[in-house]
């Protein structure tokens, strides 16, 4: 039997008037529970966060919040109820607006909870149990999401290493979503991560994308945004670095470029490869923006091509 040795669960606390607590949260899996608990105020309206148990945890008591000890099975999963519990107290109701767990940093089995937007509220006047359920991918799916946050840890679709990144999507067919997060967890890995970028409020950092050419064939472009104190992602392109094959940016993103020559310039402006650009909206309907601080352009079209 495979040892279950990491469970990572995101949760999302509702933006509706009341919805954050002061009271504990935990997760039920494999027959025990853990405490999702971080250092400051976890489940504040409108927050999302992730609570990691096992190898690199992020949680208060993690020697206490091990699945490794006792060790956990893989395979025992399935066997009992995953679920997340809310112990109100003398604190506030809560709202919960969804969540989402992976086991062993990987994507083969993933467990969540959607709600509508409004949200669903735990507490002693409701219930304080909701389930989750196994999550399969659906073979239609359109896209196939990543993440670069260079503040995280890499595992599952997470990457904080570009090259790694980029390795991974060259590997995957069809339509895939590139989400930059800016945000920072410097309690997990305080040595790994870089310098605050000034400017910036503590938990966030802009994202440098490294020097050098990268195929984004069949890549769009969006954003972890908005969040409170932060509208948008900020992604910044030094000079040197080239991008093949970008022709979709999406959401929130902040684009700061500094090249002298354009990142994006394959461009043909003949009837055999379309050069079609796509700026437009996502879901939160909002738009890229580009902030263009070198010599070069960000898209270098020809007239040909117009």
């Amino acid at each position: 039997m495979a040892d279950l040795t990491t469970v990572r669960v995101r949760i999302q606390t509702g933006d509706v008037s009341g919805a954050g607590t002061n009271g504990a949260v935990y997760l039920g899996i494999c027959g025990r529970e853990f405490r999702a608990d971080r250092t400051g105020n976890d489940f504040t309206k409108g927050s999302d966060r992730e609570y990691r148990f096992g190898i690199a945890a992020n949680v208060r008591e993690p020697d206490r919040n091990d699945p490794r000890d006792p060790q956990l099975a893989f395979e025992d999963v399935d066997r009992f109820p995953v679920y997340i519990r809310f112990d109100q107290r003398l604190a506030s109701a809560w709202n919960l607006r969804g969540a989402q767990l992976f086991l062993n940093d990987g994507v083969t089995q993933a467990y969540e909870f959607r709600t509508q937007p409004s949200g669903v509220w735990l507490g002693n006047h409701s219930g304080a149990f909701v389930h989750l359920l196994r999550h399969t991918p659906s073979t239609d799916a359109p896209a196939v999401a990543f993440v670069f946050k260079p503040g995280g840890v890499q595992g599952a679709n997470v990457f904080t290493r570009w090259t790694d990144l980029v390795t991974a999507l060259s590997s995957v067919s069809g339509l895939k979503i590139l989400e930059f997060d800016d945000s920072r967890e410097p309690e997990i890995v305080p040595a790994l991560l870089p310098a605050p970028t000034p400017g910036f409020l503590p938990e966030f950092q802009e994202i440098v994308i490294p020097t050098g050419l990268w195929d984004m064939t069949e890549v769009a472009w969006t954003a972890r945004a908005p969040r409170r104190g932060r509208v948008r992602t900020s992604v910044r392109i030094p000079d040197g670095c080239q991008f093949t094959n970008l022709r979709v940016i999406s959401g929130q993103l902040r684009i700061v470029n500094d090249a002298t020559i354009a990142p994006v310039a394959d461009f043909f402006g003949d009837d055999k490869t379309p050069d079609i650009v796509h700026l437009g909206q996502r879901g939160d309907d909002a738009n890229p923006r580009f902030v263009n601080r070198g010599v070069g352009p960000f898209f270098a079209v020809p007239a040909a091509a117009l």
